[in-house]
């Protein structure tokens, strides 16, 4: 229901991280930091709220029966975009720009979704 994937697709989808990427060697399994860090999880957040926000207007009954407030969408997004970019590597960053999604993408998308879905919820559920 609630996913993170394509936001970090959208982020500057201009090729220049990968091109910046290559020229300093950052291509490598250290984690996110500075200006690309930055960059990655503003421009992430952003796209995941527009998202989260069309697929609360597809489901907004079942979404609002859950307890699910769009107004949390940004808590949400920025939550999920954090923990991307603590576990995504300039290199897997590399890889989506050049039209390959790895693997483990895949299990960090899912679990970033899975630890901040809570922060959706106005309400308790029992």
């Amino acid at each position: 229901m609630f996913r993170v994937q394509n936001s970090l697709i959208g982020v500057h989808r201009c090729g220049l991280v990968v091109v910046v990427l290559a020229m300093t060697g950052m291509a490598s399994a250290q984690p996110l930091t500075g200006e690309l860090r930055k960059s990655i999880v503003e421009s992430g957040v952003k796209t995941c709220i527009e998202k989260q926000i069309k697929d609360f207007a597809e489901n907004e009954d079942f979404l609002k029966k859950a307890g699910i407030s769009k107004d949390r969408f940004d808590l949400y997004c920025r939550c999920a975009m954090e923990y991307m970019a603590d576990v995504v590597t300039p290199s897997e960053v590399s890889d989506l720009y050049g039209g390959t999604r790895p693997p483990s993408l895949q299990s960090a998308f899912e679990k970033s979704g899975r630890a901040c879905a809570p922060l959706l919820r106005t309400v308790t559920r029992e």
